[in-house]
C-alpha cells in the first residue's frame, strides 16, 4: 500500500495545525504491530534504500523520530503514547528522506495531528568535556558509514562495529544506549531522549559521525564500573552538558489513536 498525504493547515490560536509536512516520498508497504513482550530494549534501523524497521518502540518515540524532536519537545497526547509498543516494518523501493515518510505513515495509521509552537525552555547544551577536544573512551570516529555503499549494516556486522542506528536497553535502573554512524547533532538527540530529560543543543562544533556506547545506572552504588548518566556522559564520551535556556519549538500533539494491527 503506498501512502499519499495532502498538506492541511488550518490556523487557530496563532499555531499551525499539520498533519504531516507534504512527503515528496512514501512507503510502499508499512506493517504495524503491537509488541507485547514486556522488555524494555527498543531499536530502529533506517536503511539506504529507504526502508524503516523499528523494534519495541513507542508512538513518542516514533513521533521523535519522524519530527527530528527531542524528550521534551513533544507536549501532550493520551496516556499510551509511552505505555504501548509496537514492531514498525515499512518498505521502500526508493531512497529519500526518512522524516516525511514517517510523518505519513505516523498521519495515516496512527491518525496522528500536531502543532507546533514556540516556548522557552531550559536546556542543555552539549560541548567537550577537555580543552583539547579529545573524546572519551567509548566513541570513535566511523569507520563504515551508514548512509551509503551496499549493505552498510552488514559489513558494520562483519566488521564486530554497532549496528547503523540506535539499539537501546533503558529501565528505571539505568541504561545501555549504543550508536552507530551517528552525527554529533543526533548523539545530542539521544542524550535528551535517554537520560538528560530536557532539549540538549550540539555545540561541539564536532563534525563527522561516530559510533559510541554509554552506560550509566540511575543510583550508583559506590561500585567504579557503576556511574551517574551525566557522569557516563563526561568520562565515556569525552562531552559535557551546561544548562542553559533557550526559545524551543515544541510539537504538541493534539490527536493520536491506536492503529489498527496488520
Amino acid at each position: 500500500m503506498r501512502i499519499r498525504l495532502c498538506l492541511c493547515f488550518v490556523l487557530t490560536c496563532g499555531a499551525t495545525m499539520v498533519a504531516a509536512q507534504e512527503p515528496s516520498l512514501s512507503f510502499d508497504v508499512v506493517s504495524v504491530r503491537p509488541n507485547l513482550t514486556g522488555v524494555t530494549g527498543s531499536g530502529t534501523t533506517s536503511r539506504p534504500d529507504g526502508s524503516f524497521e523499528a523494534s519495541n518502540v513507542t508512538l513518542r518515540s516514533l513521533i521523535l523520530n519522524a519530527y527530528n524532536m527531542q524528550e521534551n519537545q513533544v507536549v501532550g497526547g493520551p496516556d499510551w503514547l509511552v505505555s504501548d509498543r509496537f514492531d514498525i516494518l515499512a518498505r521502500s523501493t526508493d531512497s529519500g528522506p526518512r522524516g516525511p515518510r514517517l510523518q505519513a505513515m505516523l498521519a495515516d495509521r496512527f491518525k496522528l495531528l500536531v502543532h507546533r509552537e514556540t516556548r522557552e525552555r531550559p536546556v542543555y547544551f552539549l560541548v567537550p568535556a577537555r580543552s583539547d577536544r579529545q573524546l572519551g573512551p567509548s566513541i570513535m570516529p566511523a569507520t563504515i558509514d551508514c548512509s551509503g555503499g551496499d549493505d552498510p549494516g552488514k559489513r558494520r556486522q562483519q566488521a564486530g562495529l554497532a549496528s547503523c542506528g540506535l539499539q537501546t536497553s533503558v529501565g528505571r535502573n539505568g541504561g545501555t544506549v549504543r550508536g552507530g554512524g551517528l552525527p554529533m547533532p543526533r548523539i545530542a538527540t539521544t542524550l535528551a531522549n535517554y537520560g538528560a530529560d530536557r532539549l540538549v543543543i550540539d555545540r561541539t562544533g564536532i563534525d563527522g559521525i561516530f559510533d559510541f556506547e554509554l552506560k550509566w545506572i540511575n543510583q550508583p552504588t559506590g561500585n567504579a564500573d557503576d556511574v551517574s548518566f551525566f557522569t557516563a556522559v563526561q568520562e565515556q564520551l569525552g562531552l559535557k552538558l551546561e544548562t542553559g535556556t533557550a526559545p524551543v519549538e515544541v510539537l504538541v500533539i493534539d490527536r493520536a489513536e491506536r492503529p489498527d494491527p496488520n
